[in-house]
């Protein structure tokens, strides 16, 4: 309803910008005499009303009943309320107001997600790569995981970057491609619309969702969200039934019980990014008290 309301606006808003008198044509037949020009066509001349002529005039199109001041004021507030949810939400405009963060050394949390969410790191062969393909980045471009868990259709992880070094996109960048580069060709999804012009695979969303960690406590919770991920998304009972998470890592480090997030889990509503929109915007989803997405 709210996108009906601004598409009202919309060609309200261009009527009045374009008023112009339209014409079309207007078959009558008139008496002789009459002072315009006049074409014959006998076929459809009518000998018992005059001379037969039919004549071509002008004529304006009925214009549409003003709009009232009321409707046009509510149109414009529901118009950019429409328009500002949308933004918000990576329907439009995000690649216009997203900037990212480059702090150099800075610690940042990541979410990257397969095109579509189609479950392509659901098989031990796809993690596998996936593996060497990141150790072969750290390998060219130094950099270090503080946690990382890999979902069938997603990956969360934090990196801690060198002090004169900020640029993590290269490295995703290259992570991505050699992942790519890797898949067997009947597991990779059909190319279409703008990336089949463009030339790109479907194997990755086009961007990311990164966020800078201000301080101890802001990592806490992000390497909290980050083991928790499995259950969250009802993969596994606890978070340590779960393979490819670096818990067990801090479990034999004895940073946190082996039996950590077996009972639910709450997080502040600033922790937790699921998935790229529309623009590589981020949508965000938190968990409620039960350990579920809200």
């Amino acid at each position: 309803m709210m996108f009906s309301h601004l598409k009202s606006f919309c060609k309200c808003a261009f009527y009045q910008k374009t008023r112009r008198p339209l014409l079309r044509e207007r078959r009558v037949i008139l008496q002789p005499g009459n002072q315009v020009t006049a074409n014959r066509n006998p076929t459809y001349a009518d000998p018992s009303i005059g001379d037969g002529y039919q004549y071509s005039i002008p004529s304006p199109i009925k214009k549409p009943p003003p709009v009232s001041r009321g409707r046009l004021i509510q149109s414009v507030v529901v118009g950019w309320v429409a328009v500002f949810l949308a933004t918000q939400h990576g329907m439009i405009g995000s690649t216009m107001q997203y900037r990212r963060d480059y702090t150099a050394g800075a610690t940042y949390f990541f979410t990257v997600v397969i095109f579509r969410r189609i479950p392509l790191l659901g098989t031990p062969e796809a993690v596998t790569i996936l593996r060497e393909a990141v150790r072969a980045e750290r390998q060219r471009r130094p950099f270090h995981i503080d946690a990382m868990v890999i979902l069938p259709d997603h990956i969360h992880a934090i990196w801690t970057l060198s002090p004169d070094d900020a640029d993590y996109s290269i490295r995703w960048r290259n992570i991505k491609r050699a992942f790519t580069a890797r898949i067997p060709d009947p597991q990779r999804p059909a190319v279409l619309g703008s990336r089949e012009r463009q030339g790109e695979q479907a194997i990755w969303q086009r961007r990311f969702w990164e966020h800078r960690i201000r301080d101890e406590t802001d990592f806490a919770h992000h390497v909290n969200y980050i083991h928790y991920n499995p259950v969250k998304h009802g993969l596994v009972n606890r978070p340590v039934d779960w393979p490819y998470s670096s818990i067990h890592r801090a479990i034999r480090q004895g940073m946190i019980p082996p039996d950590w997030g077996s009972h639910p889990v709450e997080f502040p509503d600033t922790v937790g990014h699921e998935s790229v929109g529309l623009c590589g915007h981020p949508q965000r989803l938190t968990l409620t008290t039960n350990g579920r997405a809200a």
